[in-house]
């Protein structure tokens, strides 16, 4: 706003914001299962990415009455203002609750008069997290000369994607009740259109990503001998 400039606001709140659940990287550092021989075996899955929360809505706009004549003896920017704004709806036309002011406001030559009862924009929807990656399997165990090696374990299964919530309602749009004397209808010329909108729903959130299952464990290695013959001559 410039030097001068009067702005007179019932507009609603902004709604809070859904929080962003939490998610996880990487996967999780506990290995899956155990090579094929083991017999309590057991996979490790990575953690659930948490759901976000409910954002609120917008608030809606007030009922705004305004009062606007030029001071008496004084300069042509100079303007006596009567405000009184409050949420409930009324058939009233001219400011009347208890909560009315009065103030003088020099406009000057350059000055915009701005009035406005806009709802509150919805809240934005949080963010699902992301769920973390299943355990590795572990490796199977080598062979050895008695025993043959085994098989490497399966990973375990990736954690689930927290949900995303929606973005909230826009608040209610609310009522301007204007009020300027027919011989100043030229204060209308300094004013900006009065801006009675409803209030913009929230962005939703997204939902996280799910885990990647865990990498399947190497198999065991093989056990390779040699047996040395000597030759006679």
């Amino acid at each position: 706003m410039g030097l001068g400039d009067l702005k007179i606001s019932g507009d609603g709140r902004r709604g809070d914001d859904g929080k962003d659940g939490t998610g996880y990287e990487g996967n999780t550092r506990e290995h899956g299962v155990n090579g094929m021989e083991c017999l309590d075996y057991y996979l490790i899955a990575g953690k659930h990415g948490e759901n976000a929360t409910t954002p609120t809505d917008g608030a809606d706009a007030q009922t705004v009455h305004v009062f606007l004549k030029r001071a008496p003896n004084a300069s042509v920017g100079q303007l006596v203002v009567t405000v009184d704004r409050h949420d409930e709806q009324c058939s009233e036309q001219l400011p009347h609750s208890n909560l009315k002011e009065e103030f003088t406001h020099e406009l000057g030559g350059s000055g915009i008069i701005l009035i406005s009862a806009c709802g509150g924009t919805g809240g934005r929807g949080g963010c699902g997290g992301s769920g973390q990656g299943g355990g590795h399997g572990k490796n199977g165990e080598n062979a050895t000369l008695e025993v043959s090696g085994s098989d490497g374990g399966p990973g375990g299964k990736g954690g689930n994607a927290g949900d995303g919530t929606s973005g909230a309602n826009g608040g209610r749009a609310g009522e301007i009740k204007l009020f300027i004397k027919e011989e100043e209808m030229d204060l209308l010329a300094a004013m900006e259109p009065l801006g009675v909108q409803g209030g913009r729903g929230g962005k939703a959130g997204v939902c996280g990503a799910p885990g990647p299952g865990g990498n399947g464990g190497r198999a065991g290695a093989s056990y390779t001998w040699y047996m040395s013959s000597l030759s006679y001559l």
